[in-house]
This record gives C-alpha cells, sequence and structure tokens, in this order.
C-alpha cells in the first residue's frame, strides 16, 4: 500500500512540473513579441524630434525653459487634439532630465505593456487560473499589439498619446466591473474620461463606452442613483463643451467626410484594419475584410450571448466595450481623414510620419475579438463535443494566416527599420548643419516646413531643449569657400546617377588626413562660373567602402562611405558639384578630390 502511494506521489509530482515547464514556456513565447518589438526599438531609435514634435511638445517645453509657460501653451489646439495630459507628462520628465525623444517612445513600449497587461487580467478574470489555454489566447494578442507593423511607431517619441484613451478605457471597464460603491464608479470613471479626452481626441469615446455600471451587492437607492448619473452627465457635457470652446478646423486637415460619402468611409476602415498585418505580401484591403467578415459574426454571437444569459453580462462586457471604442476611433479617423484619399493617409514613407501610426486603433479591435473568441469558446464551443473538429480547424485556419501575414510584416520591417533609421539619421545631420546650411533640402526630413526653422533650433538649443551641437562660425565660413583640390586624402567624390524629378544617387567617400579616420559628414556644394561656392546639403557617412579600409590600412574606414538620393531641384543645370570631409566635432572640414556633373 505504502508502495502504491509513493508511486502515486511521484505521478503527481511528475505530472505538475512537466504542466508547469509546459505553462512556463507558453509564456515565453507569449512575451516573445515583445521582446522583438523591445530589440527593434532600442536598435533603431534615434534622439531627434520630427514633425510635429518640435510643435508639440517642443514649443510648450521652450516656453517653460523660457519661464513664459500660459495655460493657453496646454490649452493649444495641436490638429483636432488637446494634448494637455501628453504635455504635462513631457514637462514632468524635462523638470527631471533633460527633453529626449525616446523618453517618449519608452512611454510608448510601457503603454503597449501594460495594454496587454490589461488583456491578460481580462482573460485570466475568467477562468481564474493561468492555463495553457490562456497563455496560447494571450500570445494571439501579443502578436497583435506587438505586431511588426508597430515598430516604427514605437520610434515615434509621440505614439503614446494615442494609447492613453486606451488605457483609460481598460480602467474604466475594471472599475465598471469591480463591487465599489456607485459614487466612487461614477468619480473614477470621470476621473478617467477626462484624461482620456484630453490625451487625444477619440478619449471623448469614452465618456459614453466608460459609462459607470451599478454592480455592488447592495445596489444604491433610485434618487442617488439618478443623482449620479446627472453629475456624469453634467461633467461629461462640460468636458466636451470645455473641449470645443474655441475650437477651428484644422487648415492643414481636409473637410470631414458627409454621409453620402459612405462607401469612402468603409473602404478607409477596411484598409485600417488591414493596415495591421499589410505588406508587399498581403494587401490590406484583402486582410482588412477578412477581418471583418470574422468578427461580425464573433461580435453578433457574444452580443446574442450576453442578452440570453444577463449573468454572463461581465465575461463579455470588456471586450464589446473595447470593440465599440477601437471600432470608434476608426469611425473618427475616417471622418476627418477620407478626403485626404485613403491610399495617401495609410502611406508608407519613411520620411515623417506614416500611415503607421493609424494602425495604434485597428490592433485594439483585433484585440478585442481575440477576448470574444477567448469567452465565446469557454462558454459555448468547449461544452459541445460536436463543435470541437469544427473549431480545431477554424484556429488552424486562422492561426497559420496569422502566422504568414505576422512572418511577411516582420521581414519587410527587417528591410524597412535600417531605412527608416537612416532617414532619421539624415535629418539629425540636417538640423546640426541647419546654422550654416539653412535652405538644406533635407530639412524637410525633420520639419515640413523648413523655412525660419532654423531660428526655432538655435532658440531651442540656447535654452536647452534639444542639446545638439550646432555648427560654429569657423566651420560656416570654411565650407562658404571652394574646395580646391585633386588628391584624394581627404576623400573622393565618386558617382552622380540623375534620376527623375531632378533627384540625384551621389556617392563617395571621405576621409580625416590628420587621424586617418572616416570624417563624420561629406557637405557639398555647387560652384558658379565666378568660383563662388553654394554649399547646399550635408550627409553622414557610415557606409561600408572595405576597398577603402584596404587602401589606406585601418579597418575604421571600412565605414567611410555615403551612397545617398538627393533632391537636386533646386540646382541650375549642369551645376558642378564639390566636396569638403567635416569632422564636426573638432569643426574641421578638409577638401575633398572629384568633381561630379549635374547633368539633364
Amino acid at each position: 500500500m505504502n508502495q502504491l502511494l509513493q508511486i502515486a506521489r511521484s505521478s503527481y509530482w511528475q505530472c505538475l512540473r512537466h504542466d508547469l515547464a509546459k505553462r512556463a514556456l507558453l509564456f515565453l513565447i507569449a512575451c516573445a513579441p515583445a521582446l522583438l518589438a523591445l530589440r527593434a526599438q532600442v536598435t533603431h531609435w534615434v534622439n531627434l524630434p520630427i514633425s510635429d514634435e518640435w510643435d508639440s511638445p517642443g514649443i510648450t517645453l521652450l516656453h517653460y525653459a523660457q519661464h513664459r509657460l500660459t495655460w493657453n501653451d496646454l490649452w493649444a489646439q495641436h490638429n483636432e487634439t488637446r494634448l494637455v495630459v501628453p504635455k504635462l507628462i513631457h514637462l514632468a520628465l524635462a523638470s527631471i532630465a533633460d527633453w529626449d525623444v525616446r523618453q517618449g517612445m519608452v512611454i510608448t513600449f510601457i503603454s503597449v505593456c501594460l495594454a496587454s497587461a490589461a488583456a491578460f487580467f481580462y482573460l485570466y478574470r475568467r477562468c481564474l487560473t493561468i492555463t495553457a489555454s490562456l497563455l496560447i489566447w494571450w500570445l494571439f494578442i501579443n502578436l497583435v499589439l506587438f505586431a511588426p507593423s508597430q515598430y516604427e511607431n514605437l520610434l515615434c517619441g509621440f505614439v503614446f498619446e494615442i494609447y492613453l484613451p486606451f488605457l483609460c478605457a481598460f480602467g474604466c471597464l475594471a472599475v465598471n466591473l469591480g463591487n465599489i460603491s456607485f459614487p466612487i464608479k461614477v468619480s473614477a470613471n470621470a476621473v478617467l474620461a477626462l484624461v482620456a479626452s484630453y490625451s487625444f481626441s477619440h478619449g471623448l469615446l469614452l465618456w459614453v463606452i466608460g459609462a459607470p455600471i451599478p454592480s455592488h451587492p447592495r445596489w444604491p437607492r433610485q434618487r442617488t442613483l439618478a443623482f449620479c448619473y446627472i453629475a456624469y452627465l453634467v461633467i461629461a457635457i462640460a468636458a466636451v463643451c470645455f473641449y470645443f470652446m474655441g475650437y477651428k478646423h484644422p487648415p492643414v486637415a481636409p473637410p470631414s467626410a458627409s454621409l453620402g460619402q459612405l462607401p469612402q468611409i468603409l473602404d478607409f476602415l477596411t484598409v485600417w484594419l488591414g493596415g495591421v498585418l499589410r505588406s508587399n505580401c498581403m494587401n490590406a484591403r484583402v486582410v482588412g475584410a477578412s477581418v471583418l467578415l470574422l468578427a461580425l459574426p464573433i461580435v453578433l454571437t457574444a452580443i446574442i450571448k450576453t442578452i440570453r444569459m444577463p449573468a454572463s453580462w461581465r465575461n463579455y462586457y470588456p471586450w464589446l466595450a473595447l470593440v465599440a471604442f477601437a471600432g470608434g476611433a476608426g469611425l473618427l479617423t475616417a471622418i476627418g481623414r477620407v478626403n485626404l484619399g485613403t491610399d495617401l493617409v495609410f502611406n508608407r514613407s519613411i520620411n515623417l510620419f506614416s500611415g503607421m501610426r493609424y494602425n495604434v486603433t485597428a490592433a485594439f479591435f483585433y484585440v478585442a475579438i481575440v477576448g470574444l473568441s477567448f469567452n465565446l469558446y469557454a462558454d459555448w464551443v468547449r461544452l459541445r463535443s460536436r463543435w470541437q473538429n469544427r473549431l480545431l480547424t477554424g484556429t488552424i485556419v486562422c492561426s497559420t494566416l496569422l502566422a504568414l501575414a505576422w512572418t511577411y510584416t516582420f521581414l519587410e520591417e527587417r528591410v524597412r527599420l535600417p531605412l527608416f533609421k537612416q532617414n532619421r539619421e539624415r535629418a539629425r545631420t540636417a538640423v546640426k548643419w541647419i546654422t550654416a546650411l539653412p535652405q538644406n533640402p533635407d530639412i524637410s526630413l525633420a520639419y515640413p516646413y523648413p523655412d525660419g526653422f532654423w531660428a526655432r533650433v538655435v532658440e531651442m538649443r540656447r535654452y536647452g531643449i534639444i542639446h545638439l551641437a550646432l555648427a560654429e562660425k569657423e566651420l560656416r565660413q570654411a565650407i562658404s569657400s571652394s574646395p580646391h583640390s585633386d588628391n584624394v586624402a581627404a576623400g573622393h567624390l565618386d558617382l552622380l546617377r540623375t534620376k527623375p524629378n531632378r533627384r540625384c544617387h551621389i556617392a563617395g567617400w571621405t576621409r580625416n588626413p590628420t587621424t586617418n579616420r572616416p570624417a563624420e559628414y561629406v557637405v557639398l556644394g555647387w560652384e558658379q562660373t565666378d568660383g563662388v561656392f553654394h554649399p547646399f546639403t550635408a550627409l553622414p557617412t557610415g557606409r561600408v567602402r572595405s576597398d577603402v579600409a584596404r587602401t589606406f590600412g585601418a579597418d575604421s574606414m571600412k565605414l567611410a562611405g555615403f551612397d545617398e538620393l538627393l533632391d537636386c531641384s533646386k540646382l541650375p543645370e549642369s551645376a558642378e558639384i564639390k566636396g569638403w570631409a567635416a569632422d564636426f566635432d573638432h569643426q574641421q572640414v578638409f577638401p575633398m578630390g572629384g568633381r561630379l556633373r549635374l547633368r539633364n
């Protein structure tokens, strides 16, 4: 008998250890998408404000440093949004440490992790134990939240603003599901909705979707209930009215869509959904239509299930609310942007901000569908054996398609992200040289309105908002003269190939002859017939040139090359291009050999 008990105990502990090992492995696999996203972020981030970041929070931080910050700076409308809360976050960080746009990138990553943790909580509260099944469903959620299409969003310092309303939404849902007194629910949800409203424009929807629901075992009296709802309604109306006080339609935004544009809006929403898993191999419209066809029966079934079995509302409510919130955010975007043209809005350019940022709200739609599917599985399919084979077949098909789409997107982002980083580094170069080259066409890579932008850069550096070294007077004077040289001690201009629209592919290499190391930059200019030299752009080096390293006997010279596509539309016809090799840290320049003729 004792021997049998020992065998039973041994078998039990072996099974337990096996189960724990399996769950630990699944947990690590479920976390893998987040780790891949973090690696992509840290590998490719560049500390440089881009486009709107120079305005918000840039101007707010500048006024703070100048001791002239006003309520109007916080309240100022930015496009269609009042970014009060994000500006306060930036100000809090700036009061502790200097402004670094990577701080915003870190907050964005933390926001995605918090959203993932919130989704895990709502999965867990259904079964109250961490099962292998739960971890697999959570893996699906993480594959969407940390999809490769989000990597470029993680490399922008402002995207956490879009996540804040969703985090507030998760908070409202948790409050509504909690057994706390109704007045506390009203207060908490009102605060969360207020934060969401003044974080990003779609946060206004939370006043409706996050409305407090009484669920305390002791329901409040009718009078108390009515008073609380009236108070919540008054706060909501005041917040919305205050939001639109002095509101003006942004001059850069297109006219809002009309009811007659319903087909265009539906097309926009389809591309919006498909953008999460879009790649060269996966058409956004096809993906979006497929997701809609899958989502509609799931949502309808969940609604019917909740109506027929009211006791199950707690399981479905969070995910149905999230579907409504994400769908409402997508609809608001469609109404505000469809007249720009769907394909233009969802552009994939790496200059400034691409349409990738609209993937954030769409990802939460996917998350909600996964959550509803998990609950339908737990409530319905698992209890009916005849559905097991159908579920297994459907799961295999959907998982395979998701894996294929995710893999294609991941492989494409591995190519795009280095180009994204190169683009940001060129923008950084343009800003560093802005005092010497205020008409550099590459300035538009950092800010879309380059005229007079140099003055803001100088002012922000003066007050310590940015800490980029700028070209000093001696360096500006040095590059204003023509680099007369026929030797290649400091580098050589090798190639100029003209492209359509007077864009030029220029390549070569640079060297600091005093240190036998690559010069950081090459400054290019064109010379008039009377000998006047006009420097017009600066390019970073770093391209591999093994031939140069062999010539000068230094491994460091492997990264001496440059190879870029330039906008030469403002250069005169048949201009002769020359170059300076620039050691920016020591504010030195050296004349390069070679000259290139721009041809029509």
